[in-house]
């Protein structure tokens, strides 16, 4: 009898160092954009509109197509959602139309935050043998204002063809590390208008997940 009771212990142990091992692995949020499950923030739009950021409850696992195959997918992965959509670090999955092809709907990750100053990222996929129009980022500064560290990253819209902004028009985006975008504001450059702004009132960021 004891002899059985050491066997069906081993067998537990075994078993849960198996599910330890197929369990998919947590990809945490970073620093300056804490998107951590049950999480939420709340901005003013506009000066009139209040908005919601709100995350999953948990994390939840989630893959990929890759490399245009249908049938080939990123191994699998527990990661925030944030209003529905899922987030990779510092990345997120984009649905992608390839008009020209019979890959419709192919999933890629995309970069939506850096923190290495200087860096410059197109903030989503597109052809790039078109002039279509894409936001090109640049992470201008990496600050401390006293108590915080900020992070400014600006944008404006241009295509893959020219080396200059198409439209007089500039994104800046603040984030906080710890706390998240705490601004997101687009200005016209040559009659210094505010175009829209969206200024955050409050937060509530769950790092006991």
């Amino acid at each position: 009898m004891m002899k059985f009771r050491y066997f069906i212990l081993l067998l537990l142990i075994i078993c849960a160092g198996c599910q330890k091992e197929i369990d998919p692995p947590v990809i945490e949020p970073g620093a300056y954009y804490p998107v951590y499950p049950d999480s939420w923030w709340k901005y003013l739009y506009n000066d009139s509109i209040i908005l919601f950021d709100t995350t999953s409850d948990d994390y939840i696992v989630h893959s990929y197509k890759i490399d245009g195959e249908p049938d080939r997918y990123s191994d699998p992965a527990r990661v925030p959602f944030i209003n529905g959509h899922p987030i990779y670090g510092y990345y997120f999955v984009e649905d992608i139309y390839y008009p020209s092809t019979s890959h419709d709907g192919i999933q890629q990750l995309w970069p939506i935050l850096s923190e290495t100053v200087g860096y410059t990222f197109w903030i989503s996929w597109f052809d790039g043998r078109y002039d279509q129009q894409n936001q090109l980022v640049t992470v201008k500064s990496k600050t401390f204002n006293g108590k915080d560290s900020v992070l400014l990253l600006v944008s404006g819209w241009t295509t893959a063809h020219v080396d200059y902004y198409i439209y007089p028009r500039l994104r800046y985006r603040t984030f906080v590390k710890g706390v998240g975008c705490v601004s997101d504001i687009v200005v016209d450059t040559v009659t210094s208008d505010t175009l829209s702004r969206k200024i955050l009132l409050d937060y509530y960021v769950n790092h006991s997940m």
